[in-house]
């Protein structure tokens, strides 16, 4: 749960006017009500970012709106992100510029994902101070800057400890400094910046050191930071480089915190801080920056109480499914002299929605699970993802309107790395079902295990070759059989065959019944009376009924060769295999209904991964982690507790299927699981904040995708932005050089993530760019959860 809304003395809200030519920046609306305390409100505009060369332009004159007292939130309101919460993702400002601290876990977000390689162990101790330590002779940081930030830069500052007398060079976007000699001991560093060296969006600072020691009670460490701060001028001795304060978020004098936040229609920033003397007062400054266009600033200052906490709220207005960089900070109440404004703690900062808050409820329990899994089904290819598809699904069709539908991606790119998450609800780093002779270790406890100690009848079909007890998938089972090497027949229709009989036989019996079909996997069968439907015309080429195997290898080994024509008709062979095995999924919910037992099962239908189909030159899947390959239908149909006609956008891991399944049936999720039930989800509890979908291509590429727009890292850490409702192949556009306020959200949750990822349980820690208030305490504390081995 985000972090409890503190007891109020008083409310008051500020409603952004839209931008536009007929209305001002300054204009306020509602009327005055007797619980809030009288604030002063301004607003005004700020210069949109310009690139490095440009003239800056002149600063733009504040329009203040007249004093009143300002509306309460008149309805309910409950959190979707607490800032709080979530301040590893928070960006320090300090005098204007940039500061990074090693204090905080947050220095995740600066690493580059860890890649090419790990050079710095974060969070360690030396002399009751947390610090980074640099163990390769090059450790970096990337980090990102405003246009004026950029343009102002002057100094750079860090505050290093050295195991030895050296020296140091550092450089700035590959342009090196002046070298600096260190000796042993901590110490300040102070460089100057040349002009034009930093610009506005991504930057990387590069630390080459010359001698390693002991340091921290490691041995081999080359350094260690403790901060760095980035501005027009040196800071002072001992400048406040932590997030937090005595209770709530550190906003220091003309300092404060900057969070890439994705907020949705209707959204709302509220924010909590407590009253203070007259001679003491600071204003609270927030600024709202989307990537193009102007900026928004409100000054929000309480000027009546002297204790007691004061709450407001901004509304982001038209500034919403989109982006934005959000600046919280702490100013100068006012204008004249005798004004001592120190700092500004917010007790509360969170994004909200309209509504009470949501909450988890067990009304009926299912007391069978059938898990239907359908290898190589790309989202696309299914009409509660892409309404333009052509592919008739009248069985899944139903139950998307009568359950729940999410729009998900699946973790691996191909069988084995995806089954092994399906079934564990880790992700591949940690179970390491990624090399071609790993297998899935029987320490893991897998879905079939969980549910057979709590008396679930468990058996399983699969005709997935990889599947098998070999590889580490027999475990936990009353009954499984791998139909490929075992016999039994590998269509929908033999697996429905053998599903119907079980349910005639055990239906009886609290199950769990898992079956894997392969028929949109090669070789490709067609079938009627679907094939026709969707390739009427006449053809007279190789695929007439099949795509079989070896010639599956010939086309994905030479795209090039492949006619027009013979492409259609392999989609169409393909997409025909959807359909059979829709209408044979239909056969055993009639068997289920005839057993009368229908209404006491849950019904999960998710995919291994997806299929390139030409759509970047090349066919098949496990080589990329496009779109048509990670991200793959999931329904769960059990409407007791899932609901129905639930289509949750926000984003989800198909890989939490073994949590959400455990948490329906109240089955305890093992302390491995690192993916939380999609349940609460389901439910209303997390909505209303785009969710981070992951995907790794064995280990050596990664993605995640937020809303719209997704990030690819490959093993050099470079990252490419695509916006995937931009054109028809979207990710064929890379633009990370042209937005960079969304590659630095993404930055942040991904890099965040992948750094902590073997401790990540998202139960307890919540989701990389929406952290749960365990998160940073675990981290700061060094307790929590243990690393998955």
């Amino acid at each position: 749960m985000l972090r409890t809304t503190l007891h109020l003395l008083s409310i008051s809200s500020l409603v952004l006017a839209a931008c536009s030519s007929d209305r001002t920046a300054g204009e306020l609306r509602g009327a005055a009500t007797p619980q809030a305390a009288p604030t002063k409100a301004i607003t005004k505009a700020a210069p949109a970012a310009v690139p490095p060369a440009a003239a800056a332009p002149a600063p733009a004159t504040p329009q203040v709106a007249a004093k009143s007292s300002l509306p309460t939130l008149k309805t309910p309101h409950h959190a979707v992100v607490s800032l709080l919460d979530s301040r590893m993702l928070g960006h320090l400002i300090r005098d204007g510029g940039l500061a990074i601290t090693a204090q905080s876990a947050g220095l995740a977000k600066y690493t580059t994902f860890d890649e090419p390689w790990r050079c710095w162990k974060l969070n360690k101790k030396l002399d009751d101070t947390r610090v980074a330590l640099s163990f390769k002779s090059t450790s970096w940081l990337s980090f990102p800057l405003t246009a004026s930030q950029a343009r102002e830069a002057k100094i750079i500052t860090l505050r290093i400890s050295s195991p030895a007398t050296q020296g140091l060079r550092v450089k700035l976007n590959n342009k090196t400094l002046k070298r600096a000699s260190l000796s042993k001991g901590s110490q300040r560093v102070q460089l100057a910046i040349p002009e034009k060296t930093l610009h506005a969006g991504e930057n990387r600072i590069d630390m080459i050191w010359a001698k390693r020691g002991k340091l921290a009670g490691e041995k081999r460490i080359f350094g260690a930071l403790h901060w760095l701060q980035i501005g027009k001028a040196a800071p002072n001795e001992h400048p406040p480089m932590q997030v937090m304060g005595q209770g709530g978020l550190l906003l220091p004098k003309d300092g404060g915190l900057a969070y890439y936040l994705y907020p949705q229609k209707d959204a709302k920033l509220r924010l909590s801080f407590a009253a203070q003397p007259a001679e003491q007062r600071c204003g609270l400054q927030v600024t709202l920056k989307p990537e193009k266009g102007e900026a928004r600033i409100v000054v929000r200052t309480e000027e009546t109480l002297t204790k007691g906490m004061v709450t407001t709220s901004v509304e982001f207005g038209a500034l919403t499914n989109q982006p934005l960089r959000v600046e919280l900070q702490a100013v100068s109440a006012h204008s004249g002299g005798g004004n001592t404004c120190k700092s500004l703690e917010l007790s509360n900062a969170e994004v909200v929605m309209a509504g009470p808050e949501p909450k988890v409820s067990y009304p009926k329990r299912p007391k069978n699970v059938l898990f239907w899994l359908v290898d190589n089904w790309r989202a696309d290819h299914f009409r509660a993802s892409n309404p333009k598809s052509r592919v008739e699904t009248p069985v899944m069709d139903e139950l998307v309107k009568t359950g729940t539908f999410f729009d998900s991606y699946i973790v691996g790119t191909e069988s084995r790395v995806s089954h092994a998450s399906l079934w564990t609800g880790m992700y591949p780093k940690q179970h390491r079902f990624i090399g071609p002779k790993n297998k899935l270790r029987s320490s893991f406890v897998t879905l079939a295990e969980a549910l057979r100690k709590k008396g679930f009848y468990t058996a399983g079909w699969s005709a997935n070759g990889n599947i098998t007890r070999f590889w580490g998938f027999g475990e936990g089972w009353n009954y499984y059989r791998n139909t490929l090497h075992k016999g039994g027949g590998l269509t929908a229709k033999a697996l429905a065959n053998h599903a119907i009989g079980f349910v005639e036989k055990h239906g009886d019996k609290s199950f769990y019944l898992y079956i894997g079909t392969i028929d949109p996997h090669v070789s490709w069968r067609g079938r009627q009376p679907w094939l026709n439907r969707y390739y009427p015309a006449a053809y007279h080429g190789i695929f007439k009924k099949n795509v079989m195997g070896p010639t599956w290898d010939k086309l994905a080994g030479r795209p090039k060769t492949v006619s027009a024509t013979d492409r259609k008709r392999v989609r169409a062979i393909y997409d025909s295999t959807i359909s059979y095995n829709d209408q044979h999924l239909g056969r055993v919910l009639q068997a289920l209904e005839k057993k009368g037992i229908r209404n006491e099962t849950m019904i999960v239908i998710v995919a291994d991964h997806g299929e390139e189909f030409w759509e970047y030159g090349r066919i098949g899947h496990g080589a990329s982690l496009r779109d048509t390959v990670v991200n793959v239908p999931l329904i769960i149909h059990y409407p007791p507790l899932f609901g129905s006609g639930v289509h949750v956008k926000d984003g989800a891991e198909g890989a939490a299927m073994m949590a959400t399944v455990l948490d329906a049936v109240g089955v305890e999720i093992p302390d491995t699981v690192q993916m939380a039930s999609l349940l609460p989800l389901a439910q209303g509890v997390g909505r209303g904040y785009p969710r981070p979908r992951y995907a790794t291509q064995y280990e050596l590429a990664r993605t995640m995708r937020l809303g719209r727009y997704k990030l690819w890292v490959g093993g050099q850490g470079d990252p490419r932005l695509y916006d995937m409702e931009s054109k028809r192949w979207p990710e064929a556009t890379r633009l990370e050089k042209k937005q960079p306020l969304v590659t630095r959200m993404l930055t942040d949750a991904l890099s965040t993530f992948l750094v902590h990822q073997r401790r990540w349980r998202q139960s307890r820690w919540g989701v990389a760019n929406n952290h749960l208030a365990a998160l940073p305490e675990d981290l700061e504390s060094g307790k929590g959860p243990g690393p998955i081995r």
